[in-house]
C-alpha cells in the first residue's frame, strides 16, 4: 500500500507540473489567440487575413476583447482575443462588410437592412466567401435580426470544429513536456517502486 501511494503521488505531482507547464507554453505562444484567429480566418476564406478577417479583428468590439500582456510588449506581438463571443463576431463581420461596400455610410441601419444586396456589391476578391454569406442571409428573408442569428450560428458551429484543433494541438504539446519532464527527472516507476519497496523510510 505504501509503495502504491507512493507512485500515486509522484506521478500525480509530475502531471500537475506538466498541465502547469503546458499552460504556460499555450500563454507563451498565445495558443488560443492564434487558433481562433486560424478558425475565424478559415470561416471567412482569407487564408491570409488580409480582408474581412483583417478587418473584422480590427474592430473596436473585437480589440476591446484582447488584453496586451507583458510578454506581449517583450516581444512586440499584437494581442488577440483568446475568446470571440458570437454576438461580436457577427456585429463586427456586418459592420466590416458594410465597410467594405460603403466607407463611412451616412444610413448605417439602411444598409443593415439590405445587408444581402451589400454582400451582392462585395469586390471580386471576396467571391470566396460571398456564397455562403447570400445563402445565410437568404434564409433570413430580409429579418435583420434573423440574419445576426444566421451569423451566430454559423460562427458558433465553425467554433467546434477549432475546439477540436486547439484540443489536438493542446495534446501533443501536453505530450512533449510530459516525455522531457519524465527524463528531467528520471522518472522511472518501476525505480520508484523499488526504492520504496525495499527502504521503508523512503
Amino acid at each position: 500500500l505504501d509503495v502504491v501511494i507512493g507512485v500515486v503521488f509522484l506521478f500525480l505531482a509530475l502531471s500537475l507540473v506538466t498541465s502547469m507547464l503546458n499552460e504556460a507554453v499555450a500563454g507563451f505562444l498565445s495558443l488560443r489567440g492564434r487558433t481562433l484567429e486560424q478558425g475565424v480566418r478559415s470561416m471567412l476564406n482569407d487564408p491570409a487575413g488580409e480582408r474581412l478577417a483583417r478587418q473584422v479583428y480590427a474592430h473596436p468590439l473585437v480589440t476591446a476583447l484582447a488584453k496586451q500582456t507583458t510578454l506581449d510588449r517583450i516581444l512586440r506581438r499584437t494581442p488577440r482575443p483568446p475568446y470571440l463571443p458570437a454576438a461580436v463576431f457577427s456585429a463586427a463581420l456586418m459592420d466590416s462588410i458594410v465597410d467594405t461596400v460603403v466607407p463611412d455610410a451616412p444610413d448605417r441601419q439602411k444598409l443593415m437592412a439590405e445587408l444581402g444586396n451589400v454582400v451582392v456589391s462585395l469586390p471580386p476578391e471576396y467571391d470566396n466567401i460571398k456564397r455562403g454569406l447570400i445563402s445565410l442571409i437568404d434564409d433570413a428573408a430580409g429579418d435583420a435580426r434573423k440574419i445576426k442569428d444566421n451569423l451566430e450560428k454559423w460562427f458558433n458551429d465553425s467554433m467546434e470544429r477549432v475546439a477540436g484543433w486547439y484540443k489536438r494541438l493542446a495534446q501533443k504539446i501536453t505530450v512533449g513536456v510530459a516525455i522531457v519532464l519524465a527524463l528531467i527527472t528520471n522518472a522511472d516507476m518501476l525505480m520508484v517502486a523499488n526504492a520504496l519497496h525495499r527502504d521503508s523510510a523512503v
